[in-house]
């Protein structure tokens, strides 16, 4: 097969789940920054001295906010693998970006989307050729 042929057709193989993987991770991070905010600011603006001060209220809300960040966090390497992905970048980084979209824990709410999409993404990436054309 000629190289550039190769290039074509592996930029084709990897272009749907890398893009799927984009979108879904982009929405997914997006919630999540969202829910970290709220959880912070949502409870009577504690943090800002509006609210009741409880203190069990303000760990709660912390622990809150932290977890969601860690999803926001976890969705934002998921985008930039896929996006490494896309551009036949950093294998080992398009590889980590297919298997967080596969573990629940790390997309919560959007697993049942990003599943199916990081197992789509790891069966083409396994594939040799494009493995091949990885930079």
């Amino acid at each position: 097969m000629n190289p550039m042929q190769g290039e074509h057709y592996v930029r084709s193989q990897v272009a749907a789940p890398a893009i799927a993987l984009m979108v879904i991770s982009a929405c997914t991070f997006l919630w999540y920054l969202f829910a970290a905010v709220m959880v912070l600011f949502a409870g009577g603006l504690s943090f800002l001295g509006g609210g009741s001060g409880d203190p069990g209220a303000l760990l709660g809300m912390g622990m809150g906010s932290v977890i969601y960040g860690f999803f926001a966090l976890a969705a934002a390497v998921t985008f930039v693998g896929a996006l490494r992905m896309k551009n036949l970048k950093n294998y080992g980084l398009s590889i980590t970006s297919a298997v967080l979209a596969i573990l629940p824990c790390t997309t919560y709410i959007c697993c049942m989307f990003t599943m199916p999409l990081g197992i789509w993404a790891l069966i083409v990436l396994m594939k040799p050729e494009v493995k091949e054309q990885f930079s």
